[in-house]
């Protein structure tokens, strides 16, 4: 009864301090320390290891989320041998990100079709689950935001907001649909 009692209150503790996980893990991660003939250190560094994948895995998903990548592509679903000029090697090491920590740009570029969104879209949940923030945008979509900004007088701050990621993915640069802006004279 005791143990209930004090197992609850660390719980309801746990949750104050916002360490969700630990509360949700206290009860299985007690009872593996007891089979187990865990020392505390163990048992705490079980307990405290919950709360941090649980923050990772939280982290990760609001990056993804942010990051708008389109669904389902990834290097793990890239057919390697679709495309039998690309030099698979470069595009390997691409994967270790190393461009974006040297604040480099990276261009790819071929014909519709050839998988250019898959892999920079690959590159971007790469990027995602390293912990860099990432954002996808259609270069149609991306112009007219910017352009929006420009009625509320708000681009200084939307430049500062993309300024701010690590990195930015721009599709479909040939497919901009042209808008006529200016002022018309009629007499």
């Amino acid at each position: 009864m005791k143990n209930n009692l004090l197992v609850d209150r660390l719980k309801e503790n746990f949750r104050l301090l916002r360490l969700k996980d630990m509360a949700q893990n206290l009860e299985a991660v007690l009872e593996k320390a007891q089979s187990e003939k865990q020392g505390h250190l163990e048992f705490l560094a079980e307990l405290v290891d919950a709360q941090v994948d649980g923050f990772k895995n939280r982290s990760l998903e609001r990056r993804l989320k942010q990051a708008n990548l389109p669904r389902n592509m990834s290097f793990e679903n890239f057919d390697w041998n679709f495309q039998p000029g690309l030099n698979v090697e470069q595009l390997k090491n691409l994967k270790t990100l190393n461009f974006i920590s040297n604040h480099q740009s990276v261009l790819i570029s071929g014909k519709t079709g050839c998988g250019k969104s898959h892999i920079a879209s690959a590159l971007g949940l790469v990027a995602c689950e390293a912990g860099f923030r990432s954002k996808f945008y259609m270069l149609q979509e991306l112009l007219a935001y910017l352009y929006s900004t420009l009625a509320d007088e708000t681009t200084v701050e939307a430049i500062e907001k993309l300024a701010r990621l690590d990195l930015i993915i721009i599709d479909r640069i040939g497919f901009i649909r042209k808008k006529r802006i200016g002022l018309q004279v009629y007499a």
